[in-house]
């Protein structure tokens, strides 16, 4: 039971350290190191709400800060991650209402967005009134042999923050800063470099022996140029890369917003969003 005074949906507090980690283990079969990493980085960063029954954390959602740039324009915006509800409690609107209580909270001047992890979260979020709006180019690229002089190299202390905005300043994107950044890529972050400058990165993952670029971000024209150098580099013939650019038929949906301020309704029809490089 609750006491007098205590809410059901409610900001995290120091006390609920282990319901959470239980509750994202139940939902989402991490590591314990991994749930630990996340609540110790984004601890003073976040907003994180969840909802409160049976005297245990049922329900939880975490806002991560970033930016939406619209037309070099930019807005604060809220990335709903790990939104979670233990089975035996579901079904009873909990994430919901956490959603509702962030939209009444936090959307006022920030716009919300988040990624559905299939097609039944997809109508969920639909239901609470979120739309389709950021993209990625996806393809699974075939080996060309394309001479080239890029070279590929790790990254040691670069800046990719800077580096990103700047390939993507004429762009529609999420702005994510540089600690995100540095969360979300660990390692396998590699810079390409041409003709002595470096012209972009790209951030791989290799899942059960299949390698899969999960964001390739350079100059249009060298796209293709810089996969052929990728392939090369593992030993690979093809490859499935996620990009800014591409054909119509790679555009593939990525997530889905909230708003309620007129300047971003304005273009949000004509215009999607690439979300690039995220935690999901």
């Amino acid at each position: 039971m609750l006491k007098k005074g205590e809410k059901l949906i409610r900001e995290v507090e120091n006390k609920d350290y282990e319901d959470l980690i239980f509750l994202w283990q139940k939902c989402f079969d991490d590591e314990r190191e991994y749930i630990e990493s996340f609540l110790t980085f984004f601890r003073d960063r976040m907003k994180a709400f969840v909802y409160e029954k049976d005297s245990k954390v049922v329900s939880a959602v975490y806002c991560l800060p970033s930016e939406l740039s619209f037309e070099k324009k930019k807005y604060n915006s809220w990335y709903l991650y790990a939104v979670s509800t233990l089975p035996e409690y579901r079904k009873r609107g909990y994430a919901g209402q956490i959603i509702g209580h962030i939209k009444e909270n936090l959307a006022k001047e920030s716009a919300l967005f988040l990624t559905p992890s299939n097609e039944k979260n997809h109508s969920f979020y639909s239901a609470l009134g979120f739309e389709d709006a950021f993209y990625q180019y996806i393809k699974t690229y075939k080996l060309k042999e394309i001479e080239s002089d890029i070279i590929i190299k790790q990254r040691e202390n670069e800046d990719i923050y800077e580096l990103r905005n700047k390939i993507l300043k004429d762009e529609n994107y999420v702005v994510w800063d540089s600690k995100h950044i540095d969360f979300a890529f660990g390692e396998e972050l590699f810079l390409v470099e041409k003709s002595g400058e470096i012209k972009g990165y790209f951030h791989i993952e290799n899942e059960k022996n299949e390698y899969y670029v999960d964001e390739l971000c350079v100059e249009a024209d060298l796209i293709e140029e810089t996969i052929s150098k990728i392939c090369k580099m593992y030993q690979i013939n093809e490859l499935k890369v996620a990009t800014i650019k591409g054909e119509d038929y790679c555009k593939k949906t990525k997530g889905m917003i909230y708003y309620k301020f007129d300047s971003i309704g304005e273009f949000m029809s004509k215009k999607g969003l690439y979300l690039g490089i995220n935690i999901e």
